[in-house]
């Protein structure tokens, strides 16, 4: 088979799960095969993620772009479309539904779309849950992070799509792990993450083990309502916002527990990164994702979702008892194998593959 032109494309390469995702792939896709890579970005941002320099790197919008909302999708929609005829790609895989609406009308005819799932879609409202399903079925691969959310959508899109999760993207580079009485939690600072939900929980906790802080990785809409809660907690001197960090290793490797309180989820990255450290983590047992990572007492604890005195009871027994700390964060580390970047990544490439055959085989 002749080496595969991808092209793959986010609206922000800023933070988040999916970003990562698309990042760490393009990259392992330079560095270990022949095929020819293209990385197209709608809206150009900061970013805390790395691209290898052998990517070309096509920003559609930039920073300083002065245009109302209107212009900035008839800029977007003629560019993309212009790049894609000079590029002709065979694959173009997309991270969601806005830039695979976008793809379905800017791609060349025999361009092949594959996209994917990155969250829970019985959290969108009815309009938009019915869209992604009806965009879903417009493409001609789709990849699932779990089961659960495969179920969700009709039985035409899950018949060509596969269910890959996501790899555990920190590089410890032999880091080791210096444990103080430092609880973390990390993620975007919205309400899906349930932030309000781990500061309540461990105002109970430091009541009981008053010698803990609590650190937060991640910035967002929220964290001013958060401050306020911490304030008005009396938990100033307890809790600390570290806003994003490029290397959120450094502070998952000294902290005690790893907590994860959201409401919902996709396949939680901040989770496996956390287990991937040797962390004992407590989550809550959302619709899609922690319930797959999780096997409760072997390898974490799972609580129920919103439920503050079940999350902070656990996380006093946890801070209590060092052989359960040492059992759930030695069975914890074992996602670096079972989700390791080679094997998740050759899933993602090799199903790449097998729908260009396949469409070559229908003579698409």
């Amino acid at each position: 088979m002749k080496p595969l032109n991808i092209v793959i494309v986010l609206s922000y390469l800023s933070t988040g799960g999916a970003e990562r995702v698309a990042v760490n792939y393009a990259n392992w896709l330079i560095n270990n095969t022949n095929c020819k890579l293209t990385f197209i970005i709608f809206n150009e941002s900061e970013t805390l993620y790395s691209l290898d320099e052998k990517i070309t790197k096509i920003f559609l919008i930039k920073k300083d772009t002065q245009l109302e909302k209107v212009q900035k999708i008839f800029k977007r929609i003629i560019d993309y479309r212009k790049y894609l005829n000079q590029i002709n790609p065979d694959i173009i895989m997309t991270m969601f539904q806005k830039t695979t609406l976008y793809t379905l009308i800017c791609k060349p005819k025999k361009t092949l779309i594959i996209s994917s799932e990155r969250c829970n879609i019985n959290k969108r409202p009815f309009f938009k849950r019915n869209i992604s399903k009806l965009v879903a079925s417009m493409c001609d691969g789709y990849i699932f992070q779990t089961k659960r959310m495969a179920n969700l959508y009709p039985l035409k899109v899950r018949e060509k799509s596969i269910v890959i999760p996501n790899s555990v993207s920190l590089t410890l580079k032999n880091k080791k792990r210096i444990i103080k009485k430092h609880i973390v939690g990390m993620g975007r600072l919205t309400s899906q993450k349930g932030f309000d939900i781990l500061i309540l929980s461990f105002a109970d906790f430091v009541k009981v083990h008053s010698d803990y802080k609590l650190f937060i990785i991640g910035d967002g809409e929220e964290k001013n309502n958060l401050i306020k809660l911490v304030h008005k907690l009396n938990l100033d001197n307890k809790v600390v916002f570290l806003g994003n960090q490029k290397e959120p290793e450094n502070y998952l490797l000294e902290s005690e527990m790893f907590i994860l309180s959201s409401r919902y989820e996709g396949m939680p990255n901040a989770l496996m990164e956390a287990m991937a450290c040797g962390l004992p983590c407590i989550s809550t047992n959302c619709e899609a994702g922690p319930s797959e990572l999780i096997e409760n007492y072997k390898n974490g604890i799972l609580v129920e979702v919103d439920n503050i005195k079940e999350l902070s009871s656990k996380m006093i027994e946890l801070a209590s008892n060092k052989d359960l700390q040492e059992k759930l964060g030695e069975n914890a580390k074992k996602i670096l194998l079972t989700n390791s970047p080679d094997k998740i990544f050759s899933s993602y490439y090799n199903y790449m593959k097998d729908v260009y055959q396949n469409s070559i085989k229908k003579g698409v």
